[in-house]
This record gives structure tokens, sequence and C-alpha cells, in this order.
């Protein structure tokens, strides 16, 4: 008596599709990796600073740092992805208290209008974020329209340390603009 053929060498061969998916998710993190480290590694924009002499206030506590000393760029361009608005925005001057920072900032529109905006500051250590603790003095905190320009000071509680300056939409951490770093 003869068996049966085995009808299982028929079937078609297994596919291995969990392996090329997993290939393709690795390549596209890396891929993402990659531009991730060429967008942070390049400068925005070459910017050489201006020698200035440092000015030392009459309080031994509050001293002035020019800011081509303290911010990565003088002055940087933003785009606002929520209310489409375009310019530019500086940090003019920082003036470091025992417990608090005050920058001199000043916003510009070259397209659209910035109406609702708000500034933060991470520790680039402890990345702690710290808000602003007194109203914005000057026109700072007010909308600003296309061609015009805003200019004022913010006072933020925080320690002494090297920050990341965050400008943000009034909603908050979760509508950033745009952010210059500040040293200590």
């Amino acid at each position: 008596m003869s068996q049966p053929p085995d009808i299982s060498q028929y079937q078609p061969p297994k596919r291995h599709g969990g392996w090329i998916a997993a290939i393709i998710v690795v390549a596209i993190v890396i891929a993402l990796v990659i531009v991730a480290r060429r967008v942070t590694s390049e400068p925005a924009a070459p910017v050489t600073p201006t020698p200035s002499p440092v000015a030392t206030s009459t309080s031994s506590a509050l001293k002035r740092i020019p800011a081509s000393a303290t911010a990565v760029a003088s002055s940087l361009p933003f785009s606002s992805k929520d209310d489409g608005a375009e310019g530019w925005w500086s940090i003019d001057n920082v003036e470091w208290g025992p417990n608090t920072v005050t920058l001199t900032v000043t916003i510009a529109v070259s397209k659209g209008s910035l109406s609702d905006y708000t500034f933060f500051i991470m520790e680039n250590e402890s990345t702690n974020i710290h808000q602003a603790s007194q109203l914005p003095t000057g026109s700072l905190g007010t909308a600003v329209a296309q061609g015009q320009k805003v200019h004022g000071t913010i006072t933020i509680d925080c320690p002494r340390t090297d920050s990341t300056v965050m400008l943000t939409h009034g909603s908050g951490m979760s509508s950033p603009i745009s952010a210059l770093t500040i040293k200590a």
C-alpha cells in the first residue's frame, strides 16, 4: 500500500515580510538621525560678532554682557506656522542678576502679523523651564504687524546658567517659533 502524497510539498514558500519591514524602519531611522545631525550642526547664518566693551552697572550683582557674547546669533529669522508671520528677532542685551536675567529683545515682522507671543528660558543642562516673572517693558508683548518692529525687556526668574531663550506663541511650549542661546 502506497502512502498518499504529502500536500505540504505543494504549498507556496513562506514569506518573510517582517524582516523586510524591519530593515525599512531601520533605514528610515538612520536617515532621520543623519538629517537631524546635519540640521543641528550647521549654523543658521554665520555672524561675525563685533567686539564691544562690557559695561558694568553700579551694582555688582548686575553685569551687562553684549549680545554678541551671549547669543549664538545677534538676530535670527523666524517663520511662524501658526499665524504665517515671518520676520526676525534678536537678543540685544543680557543682564544677569542674583536670581534673574533681563533680556532686551527686538522683534520685526516682514510678512503677516504676530500678536500672541511669549518667552521662556530653558536651562541647557537641567532643561528646567522658566517663564517671564514680570510684564515686558516698552512695546514688547504688543502685536507686531507687517513692516513694524517692537522692542523692550523681559525679566525671568532663573539661575545664572547657559540657557536657551524660546520665542513661542502664547499657547506656550507646544507652539514654538524660534530660539536663541545665552551664556551665563
